[in-house]
Formats: C-alpha cells, structure tokens, sequence
C-alpha cells in the first residue's frame, strides 16, 4: 500500500521508529514527479534532521512511477504531478485507505532560449512565431505534456484550432526537465513547462508567456 502523502504530512514520525528500536533506521522509499525534485530535496533535508529514517527518493515522471508501482508496489509515498496517474495507482488498490490528498498547484509556462528575442503575449501569437520545435511533456502519458495539450485546445488559428496549429512540431519529452534541456539547447525551440520548473532554470532559459491561473488547466 502507498501513502500519498507529502512528506510535510509525516512530520510528526508516525511512519518511523526511533533507532533505539532497531540496528539501523528504516527506509522511506518516495516516488515523486520529476517537477517536484527540488521542493522535496530541501523538504527532505528538513525532514531527516527530524526523524531517524534513510529517505529514499525516485524521481520519474508520473507515468513511469505509476506503472514501477504496479509492477513492484515498493513505494511508501507516491507524489503524482496529476490526478489521473494516481487514480491508476489507487484502482489497482495501492493506496492506503484515507491517505490520499491533493496538496499542491501549479501554472504552465512558455519558456525561450535565453538569447531568445521573441516575445509572446497572448497564446494566439504561438500561430504566427517562427519556431522549429515546441518541446512539452509526452502529452499521451506526462501530466506537464497533458496540461499543455489542454490549453493549447483552448485556443484557435483562425480556421483550426492551435493544437492542430503546431502538433506537426511537437518535440514530446520523458519529463518537464527534459524539456528544459530541449530549449536550453537551440534557439528554434520552445517549451511548455510548470512555472515552478522555469524558476529553477531561470538563469538557463527566458520565460516568454506565464499562463494565467485562470486560463490554464486546473493542475493538481
């Protein structure tokens, strides 16, 4: 079973046993996105200066967690970056009973080479820009690439809407850092990541459109 629990949740040590109990402290294996690598190193810092415990993370992309979880349920924490990987986890009957909480959003964000010159105001400026490839999460299995998919429906070209518009460009990626290698690389990319992922990336790469909460996919 997998507690679906952030690791701020487990403060309090219920899931560890003090080391006077036994030889070593035991292990708490985290499957966690890979957007959330960041955030969960330092809480996971803050975490085991306060609880005797080895802290294991496994950062993937959602979909690859899930199906690692299906295949060997060794997780004790599972951190999806969507809703739909962790109802997968939870009808294969993973998820410990009452465990489960939403505990995090986030907004999507068009980002640029960092020499880049183009400028995006609206979503409908991507049907007139000049660029190569648009780098986003596999939108068939990673939730960043399905967000991104999502907005771009949102919106029309004139005569078809701007999903149709670019899909011929789409460059799908494993993870939303992947992505950022992607647009760090070539100028004639551009990418769609969380803005969480851009401000980690910021002095490697230039934000050229932040989605707005309201216009974006609810991202849980």
């Amino acid at each position: 079973m997998i507690w679906s629990l952030m690791l701020g949740l487990i403060f309090s040590g219920s899931a560890c046993r003090p080391r006077s109990l036994e030889t070593h402290p035991p292990e708490l294996l985290v499957f966690a996105a890979t957007s959330l690598s960041d955030v969960l190193g330092e809480i996971g810092g803050v975490f085991q200066s306060r609880v005797e415990v080895d802290l294991i993370f496994n950062f993937n992309g959602s979909n690859v967690l899930a199906h690692q979880i299906l295949a060997s349920p060794k997780a004790d924490v599972f951190v999806s970056a969507d809703e739909d990987w962790m109802n997968v986890v939870q009808q294969a009957d993973r998820v410990e009973a009452g465990t489960r909480r939403s505990l995090l959003s986030n907004q999507l964000a068009i980002i640029g080479h960092a020499g880049s010159s183009r400028e995006i105001r609206l979503a409908t400026d991507l049907c007139r820009l000049d660029f190569r490839l648009l780098a986003l999460g596999d939108p068939e299995a990673v939730p960043a690439g399905r967000y991104a998919k999502q907005w771009l429906q949102i919106w029309a070209c004139q005569d078809r809407g701007l999903w149709e518009t670019v899909a011929g460009r789409i460059s799908p990626a494993p993870n939303v850092r992947a992505v950022i290698g992607q647009v760090e690389a070539a100028d004639e990319i551009l990418g769609i990541v969380y803005q969480t992922d851009f401000a980690a990336a910021r002095d490697r790469v230039q934000l050229l459109y932040s989605v707005p909460s309201d216009d974006g996919p609810p991202i849980r």
